[in-house]
């Protein structure tokens, strides 16, 4: 579900879209021996300004959303919303238009109401859970970096050990320091320009080939606990065709 700085964002653009201007969605749809049978149909009873505001904020949204198919992205967004509208802790209610008792058909009308505040909570709601997963994922990294110390204190159990936590440490150190860049993609090969070695070096590196405290090693090292993105310590940009 990406990162909570996406979604916190986009609730706050809902939020703001709304002041004044929210709407129902209606949701028709047929309903056969219990099972959804037609592809449902949206109506938006709202002002053109106010729809071409949802539109663009749902599809931003929709195309963060697991397995969203290549459709009309408001579509799936609103198909969300109306999933936590019938799933979650405050169900809205769905009317029958009408009935057809012997064939086993029935012709469903849902509605949501307050969409756009409806949406916003809905990114609330993945904010929270991307803030989790992001707590966790650090404190994996967190937990492994204390594991890989508390052996250098104490020394290896055997030499099999020995070499799987050096071999370990560098990814631990990679995938730490690309966490702190969630909304950009870090290039590897701008970490190893800005290191001042080769990309060849770096696959070695990871592989714990190279021995701590080498040339290579150091200059790793030094960039992926800096902090800052790669052109931040190298303002020389690196050649497109640089290994």
């Amino acid at each position: 579900m990406n990162n909570s700085e996406f979604w916190r964002s986009l609730a706050n653009d809902f939020q703001s879209a709304r002041s004044g201007f929210d709407f129902t969605a209606y949701r028709t749809y047929f309903n056969f021996k219990g099972q959804d049978s037609s592809t449902p149909r949206w109506t938006l009873p709202a002002e053109k300004f106010v729809l071409a505001e949802f539109d663009a904020l749902a599809r931003r949204g929709a195309t963060k959303l697991a397995n969203a198919p290549a459709s009309n992205l408001t579509v799936v967004w609103l198909e969300a919303l109306w999933e936590e509208a019938t799933t979650g802790p405050v169900r809205q209610a769905i009317d029958i238009v009408a009935r057809d008792e012997a064939a086993g058909i029935m012709h469903l009308r849902g509605t949501i109401q307050n969409v756009l505040r409806a949406s916003a909570t809905l990114c609330r709601k993945f904010e929270a859970e991307a803030v989790q997963s992001e707590f966790e994922r650090l404190r994996q990294i967190e937990l492994q970096e204390r594991i890989i110390d508390s052996v250098n204190v104490e020394g290896p159990i055997d030499k099999q050990q020995s070499i799987d936590n050096k071999r370990f440490e560098p990814k631990a150190l990679r995938d730490r320091y690309l966490a702190h860049f969630p909304e950009e993609k870090i290039k590897i090969r701008d970490i190893c320009w800005a290191a001042g070695q080769h990309y060849r070096e770096w696959k070695r590196w990871l592989a714990g080939e190279l021995k701590d405290g080498s040339t290579p090693d150091l200059a790793f090292r030094r960039v992926l606990t800096s902090g800052k993105r790669p052109a931040e310590l190298k303002k020389l940009p690196r050649p497109s065709k640089w290994e």
